[in-house]
């Protein structure tokens, strides 16, 4: 309505809305900037809507918020600031860093933005060097793919398909070990984070669980479970035996998921009780159990191979060598059957 030609008294402020992924949509061009109302940000560390949700934690990257932010300010929306922060808890960091900004954005810039959650979160719990690489890499792996956003398939399109459905990730078995090495990353950080929690006393490592523990665990577990899911199916594609462990590792995760988040409602007594919960009754589906297949193997071993490459040989892919690109291939030598 406004680009349409509405008309605004100049001491009116506009406020500008991000994309709802964090990315700022619009900002005063140089004739809006010198309006006394001058303008403000409307920002999402937590949605609810078109075309995916993400409601579990916050997971948008400080240097993001930094990145749009800074350049809103410098657009004049420094009248009012408005986050959406879901139902706060989750997303406290996201909270406190925003209000930071808020306050002095001129404290921050593009080589301490990265640390500075780091850097909170050691005065109360000390460990700044694992905090860093934990924070760093919690954000990195996120802003890849949220977690929220790991096999989705058609939420908020509920009139065509019922509702979302689990499908397979862009990240690669095949292709540079993609999802091997996320999944490598995430259990990392979840390994660094409970090293941070076992050196803390019972009092303070209560906080830091639902604080950043449950986020970077819960971030594990959840990846583990999808990208699982997904080589589960491509490998009972092929009868590889290892699709049966792989179905089991799914369920495993899933079931270590429920524990955590019956842990995080547990703590103090019950204090954050029905805060988080792997049974939201709406559209999205990421919490839910991904589908796997099982298969039935012959009684005796039986060989399989399968082979990277990146040309076609009649019904064969075959590897293409070269001495000038110098590329190595992956060869998986599988067994079909159970002896």
């Amino acid at each position: 309505v406004y680009q349409a030609g509405l008309h605004l008294p100049d001491d009116i402020t506009i406020v500008w809305p991000d994309d709802n992924y964090g990315y700022m949509k619009q900002l005063c061009s140089p004739r809006e900037r010198l309006r006394s109302g001058r303008s403000g940000v409307y920002y999402h560390t937590s949605y609810l809507g078109k075309p995916h949700d993400y409601l579990w934690f916050s997971s948008t990257s400080p240097a993001l918020m930094y990145e749009e932010l800074r350049k809103a300010c410098d657009a004049t929306a420094d009248r009012l600031w408005l986050l959406n922060a879901g139902d706060i808890k989750g997303c406290e960091r996201a909270v406190d860093l925003f209000l930071a900004m808020a306050y002095n954005i001129n404290a921050f810039d593009y080589s301490n933005i990265a640390t500075y959650e780091a850097r909170m979160l050691s005065r109360l719990y000390g460990n700044y060097e694992r905090l860093v690489e934990i924070t760093v890499g919690f954000y990195d792996l996120a802003f890849q793919r949220k977690p929220e956003l790991m096999g989705w398939g058609y939420q908020w399109s509920t009139d065509k398909h019922g509702r979302e459905r689990t499908t397979d990730t862009e990240f690669s078995f095949t292709n540079y070990r993609e999802a091997q090495r996320r999944i490598e990353s995430c259990k990392h950080m979840a390994r660094l984070s409970e090293e941070v929690m076992a050196s803390l006393d019972p009092a303070a490592a209560a906080s830091y669980f639902q604080l950043l523990h449950y986020p970077v665990r819960g971030a594990e577990l959840l990846n583990r479970m999808i990208l699982a899911g997904q080589q589960n199916r491509w490998y009972a594609s092929q009868g590889r035996a290892a699709a049966n462990a792989l179905r089991a590792e799914v369920k495993n995760c899933y079931d270590s998921l429920e524990l955590i988040t019956r842990g995080y409602n547990t703590l103090l007594g019950g204090k954050w009780n029905r805060v988080m919960t792997m049974r939201q009754g709406f559209a999205s589906s990421y919490f839910e159990l991904p589908p796997t297949d099982s298969i039935v193997l012959a009684p005796a071993p039986q060989l399989g191979v399968w082979v990277e490459g990146e040309g076609f040989d009649g019904y064969h892919i075959l590897p293409v060598f070269s001495s000038l690109t110098r590329r190595t291939y992956r060869f998986d030598i599988f067994n079909r059957g159970t002896g």
